[in-house]
């Protein structure tokens, strides 16, 4: 992969001469960029990674990442972003969003290929929508000042398997809530890997029922999503085998085409080599008597002694 670093260059912007490279990696953290204009990133449409941690970036405009199709890795950690821009790519599977001051984080437009998500050491007292993510794997939430969660906020990562919490969570109030109860339920249930581990210390006696059915319905609407994607992705993976089994069908077929048509050639030209040997042959015999009847009259008309 082609790349740049231009890490710690005390940089204000994206340098311009990027953009007639086609790379795929840039690093630019440690600088001093502070707002990312929709034609901040104009040209670099190969790009896969970008690492733009420790830049103090208050203001994302909202296409900035339009000319980056291909994202896959955004780093966005150590900057002063309160707002995340809700047109990120939809090919992005790695976002940190450490030490921010967030406030709205809608990544629903990217969610269809994001597996990590880390919002570690952003003042955040709530979880914020986030949208739904069905191929989320990993969710960091670490050293926040979380008051609680709720089952209904992570119904809509269906396929989470790691949640990271802040220690400032699990304390005695919260440990002692239905909140607890119910997430530690769900979390058990569905087999995610919580880190701290917990344990509630609610009262038997607190009626912790619900007869709500928001989080099964989220958590339904999360499934269907994934569904469609997977049904998205094996028609595509479907396609792509059609179109080279087809390519092979192909070549085979013009590759026969020239062998059986080169086959006939040299047929051809071997039956006209045999042909022009036959003639030369009857030739040769049929001038071969009359050879033989000359010799015979040149020996009867020599003289003798």
């Amino acid at each position: 992969m082609l790349g740049a670093d231009c890490a710690e260059s005390y940089l204000k912007s994206i340098p311009t001469y990027l953009k007639e490279k086609n790379i795929e990696i840039l690093d630019a953290s440690i600088n001093r960029i502070r707002v990312l204009t929709n034609s901040s990133l104009e040209g670099l449409y190969y790009l896969k990674y970008l690492y733009l941690a420790d830049n103090s970036i208050g203001i994302i405009e909202a296409a900035a990442f339009e000319h980056t199709p291909s994202l896959e890795v955004l780093d966005l950690s150590l900057n002063s972003i309160r707002e995340v821009p809700p047109l990120l790519p939809t090919t992005l599977r790695k976002l940190y969003l450490a030490e921010n001051l967030l406030e709205s984080v809608p990544l629903e437009v990217a969610g269809p290929s994001l597996q990590y998500v880390s919002l570690a050491s952003s003042r955040l007292s709530r979880l914020p929508n986030l949208g739904v993510l069905p191929v989320l794997q990993e969710l960091n939430l670490t050293d926040n000042p979380l008051e609680r969660i709720t089952v209904v906020e992570l119904a809509s990562f269906c396929h989470l398997e790691t949640l990271l919490l802040p220690d400032h969570l699990l304390r005695p109030h919260f440990l002692a809530s239905c909140h607890c109860l119910r997430l530690g339920n769900w979390t058990r249930y569905h087999n995610i890997y919580v880190s701290p581990i917990f344990n509630c210390t609610t009262p038997d006696d607190l009626d912790c029922e619900t007869n709500s059915t928001t989080e099964v319905d989220v958590y339904a609407a999360c499934q269907s999503s994934y569904q469609e994607q997977a049904v998205t992705h094996w028609a595509l993976v479907g396609g792509a085998a059609c179109a080279v089994v087809l390519c092979v069908l192909l070549l085979t077929a013009l590759w026969r085409r020239r062998w059986t048509s080169r086959r006939k050639r040299q047929k051809r030209a071997t039956t006209g080599q045999a042909n022009s040997m036959a003639a030369n042959n009857k030739m040769d015999d049929i001038d071969a008597p009359q050879n033989n009847r000359k010799l015979l009259k040149d020996s009867n008309t020599k003289p003798r002694f």
